[in-house]
């Protein structure tokens, strides 16, 4: 996986842009990023493909009274800035797996960064749901355990004097559980001390969620002059080639020194041909 990132400076002539209206740039090579000017993840990219489309001011040249006027009427933004965005590398093809949007504290986020940040929100509250479910699944056991065999007062869908039996018990909800009155009165603490740790639970996990949603609403700490980082992660596919280095699983490693057609491998007495020929010097050490 290769990480790539594109830095949007403060600069002295003014501040550089990502944004997808880059100058002299045809419409074929805007196609793989999104209306903020960064790229899709899922992209199949190939060297010199823009990920993260940038502008950057240039100095201003002698311009009249009437051209002054002019730009600032008509807004003329081609002239005064120049492409420079984040390419992929020469000799690189991959697919972009993932992007990452780092924005100075006080500024606008772009709509990027916030699809972003509201997918991670998403992700969290999916992950902390399943947390709390867990402990509900655990609680209902419990509750079924404490209630089975014991006598109502009452309460539920229960009435007063039934006997209480695992058949019945384990088709109810557990809200419905926590709704039946038992006539013993140290199950019934043990059931408003789950009630009491269930609400508890889910204070903590709501206020997991806000802490989460608090850290990703405030800008991120860039250093001095920085206002916004974009980091876009390749997937790289490489084929295997003389001097790479591979390795198993037990810690027998070597290097690659020849690669040949199956027709000039070592074959067995019917003719299937080996996969791969170790060298017999990685043997010894192994024994």
């Amino acid at each position: 996986i290769q990480e790539l990132s594109c830095v949007a400076r403060d600069t002295k002539l003014g501040a550089e842009e990502i944004t997808a209206d880059i100058p002299n740039v045809g419409e074929a090579a805007l196609s793989k990023l999104d209306e903020s000017g960064i790229v899709y993840i899922g992209a199949e990219v190939t060297a010199g493909d823009i990920l993260v489309g940038k502008v950057t001011p240039k100095g201003e040249t002698q311009l009249t009274p009437e051209e002054k006027l002019l730009r600032a009427i008509f807004g003329e933004k081609a002239a005064d800035v120049k492409d420079s965005s984040l390419r992929v590398p020469s000799g690189t093809k991959g697919t972009v797996i993932d992007v990452q949007v780092f924005t100075r504290d006080g500024l606008e986020k772009d709509d990027r960064a916030l699809a972003i940040e509201k997918a991670q929100l998403d992700a969290y509250r999916k992950d902390l749901k399943e947390e709390y479910k867990i402990f509900e699944e655990a609680a209902r056991e419990r509750v079924i355990r404490l209630l089975k065999g014991q006598e109502s007062n009452g309460g539920g869908s229960t009435k007063r004097g039934d006997k209480l039996v695992e058949e019945v018990l384990s088709g109810l909800e557990l809200v419905d559980l926590l709704e039946i009155q038992p006539a013993d009165e140290a199950i019934a603490e043990r059931l408003t001390q789950i009630q009491v740790f269930l609400k508890e639970k889910s204070a903590e996990i709501d206020e997991k969620f806000a802490e989460k949603k608090r850290k990703l609403a405030t800008g991120d700490e860039l250093t001095t002059g920085v206002l916004k980082v974009v980091k876009v992660y390749l997937a790289v596919k490489r084929r295997i080639q003389p001097g790479d280095k591979m390795a198993g699983r037990h810690g027998n490693k070597g290097v690659v020194s020849n690669i040949l057609p199956v027709e000039d491998m070592p074959h067995d007495a019917n003719g299937v041909p080996v996969d791969i020929v170790l060298n017999t010097l990685g043997v010894p050490s192994r024994m």
